[in-house]
């Protein structure tokens, strides 16, 4: 800390102070390669989160105009040919310069040079690993840092104190806004009791990441496809042609669940909340609502999932009929719609049990 003067630090604590007012997990990168290219004279500066398994990986800099069309993928193809990504993956959390494991001739026979930092005019290299937050939500190998890059000159003694100072500051920042981003996904929906059963799935329907009660009641995995009997439904629920919206019933290993899907709950993943519900009631318990026998004989079906023209097969009536037991079925209950029913009968006939 000797080494770093008033002013450094400073402008170190500015720094950290303006990263922790951020409120959302993607503000993160771009504000703190900004900050660290104003902290250290350097060309660009950047923020990479690499998976080395996949071939995946993420590069936001600044300026911008640093990453070029395919970088990214040719990046994480080679980013194990630089040693501080190596000693990243290992777990080293200092801020190292790559001049201290590789010569400049060294580093110009590799394919990374070759095809990535030449490009870019890179010579000189300061960087610090961040946690990987993103393990818990399907990026079980991922490798997250940020690196300053230079073209003429090394960085020196201080700066990598400096660089040193900050990390842990930056991480204190990136874990919180992770935090948050999975709070947002498990309340999305408004709904206190949501988090019971909340599952994150990327585009390819695979589960990133799963609540306990989704694990235990619903038998669903992090790693693996959703179960086949939701898989259509959030297909539908993705397709704004299709998109039924709200709320929907359906059956999963037997069991009766509430599904709703919210789109970007957490950045780059869905949000799926899945509630357990008990069998659904039949009319002679839906009577004490305060329904006709025939009114009850409608909301039955309707709480198992039956359209209004099934409904009229099921009870021989007209589709008329059916829509004119509905209305009045939505007077008596005081609501303005089926979903709005069926919850309000349902939680009117377990008014202990969370819906």
């Amino acid at each position: 800390m000797d080494d770093l003067n008033t002013t450094q630090l400073r402008q170190a604590l500015n720094a950290a102070r303006e990263l922790a007012e951020l409120r959302e997990l993607e503000e993160f990168p771009p504000r703190a390669t900004q900050l660290l290219r104003g902290l250290v004279t350097c060309e660009h500066a950047s923020y990479n989160a690499i998976d080395l398994q996949s071939g995946r990986a993420i590069v936001v800099t600044d300026p911008a105009d640093c990453v070029f069309d395919g970088g990214p993928e040719v990046f994480a193809c080679y980013a194990g040919q630089n040693p501080l990504v190596v000693r990243a993956r290992a777990g080293d959390t200092d801020a190292l310069r790559l001049s201290d494991h590789l010569t400049r001739r060294q580093l110009h026979h590799t394919d990374l040079y070759h095809h990535v930092y030449r490009v870019i005019e890179l010579e000189y290299q300061l960087a610090a690993q961040l946690p990987s937050v993103r393990r818990d939500v399907g990026r079980g190998e991922e490798v997250v840092g940020f690196s300053l890059s230079r073209a003429r000159r090394d960085f020196s003694a201080a700066e990598q104190l400096l660089i040193t100072t900050l990390a842990p500051l930056f991480t204190a920042t990136l874990e919180r806004l992770h935090e948050l981003a999975i709070l947002r996904a498990i309340v999305s929906d408004g709904n206190e009791h949501a988090g019971r059963c909340m599952v994150l799935i990327n585009a390819q329907q695979i589960v990133a990441w799963a609540s306990p009660a989704a694990q235990s009641a619903l038998d669903i995995t992090a790693g693996e496809m959703l179960p086949a009997g939701l898989q259509r439904w959030v297909a539908d629920q993705r397709d704004p042609r299709q998109r039924a919206g709200g709320r929907s019933l359906l059956t999963l290993h037997g069991q009766r669940v509430r599904a709703r899907l919210v789109l970007d709950a957490y950045p780059g993943l869905d949000g799926l909340h899945l509630t357990p519900v008990r069998s659904a009631p039949g009319p002679g318990q839906l009577r004490s609502l305060g329904l006709t026998r025939r009114q009850a004989d409608v909301l039955a079906l309707a709480l198992q999932g039956h359209t209004s023209p099934q409904i009229a097969q099921e009870l021989t009536l007209s589709p008329r009929t059916v829509e004119n037991h509905l209305d009045a079925i939505y007077k008596r209950l005081g609501v303005r719609n089926r979903s709005q029913a069926i919850l309000t009968a349902l939680h009117g006939l377990a008014p202990n049990e969370p819906r």
